[in-house]
């Protein structure tokens, strides 16, 4: 993380204040971004790369190319999300049939309220037309075939999942 900057004149009190975006290097966008597509979380993605939430919000507004890669990060980190969730829902049905003492792993450093909220909040901003708005280049909707292939995707990763916890002694 950069150091901040103490900042004062004309007789005012010196503050620190947080790096400008000026100040923001290439690796540390790409780690926010890294970081945002793991969490989707902006503050906790600025905090990692180093530099505050608002720098980032105001590189989203001034920078076409950076607001599109943040578009990209945020469906990546939805997609896992929305994956872990299945899972999660998945492996505590069948705990709960079983009765199996091994409770499913956590979705992250959340819970399941809080990732649900995460969902619903960024399906309100896209229905609102909030993330439109920042998102310069707008993807198309999908075909019918790439639809299909991602639930086809999606049933395979969840027949694995089944799988394994039968190799592991479930029913």
């Amino acid at each position: 993380m950069d150091d901040p900057v103490i900042q004062g004149g004309c007789g005012r009190t010196l503050m620190e204040r947080q790096p400008q975006d000026k100040n923001v290097t290439e690796e540390q966008r790409q780690a926010f971004l890294d970081a945002l597509a793991g969490s989707c979380n902006v503050r906790r993605a600025a905090a990692e790369a180093g530099f505050a939430p608002s720098t980032a919000y105001k590189m989203r507004q001034r920078d076409a190319a950076f607001a599109a890669a943040w578009q990209a990060a945020i469906e990546t980190g939805y997609v896992r999300l929305e994956t872990a969730l299945v899972e999660r829902a998945i492996l505590t049905i069948e705990a709960s049939r079983d009765d199996a003492p091994d409770a499913p792993p956590a979705v992250g450093a959340m819970t399941v309220a809080q990732a649900i909220d995460l969902m619903n909040k960024h399906r309100a901003s896209i229905e609102g037309g909030r993330a439109k708005r920042v998102r310069l280049n707008a993807r198309q909707r999908p075909t019918a075939e790439e639809t299909d292939a991602e639930i086809l995707r999606r049933i395979a990763v969840i027949e694995r999942q089944r799988a394994k916890s039968d190799e592991r002694g479930g029913d």
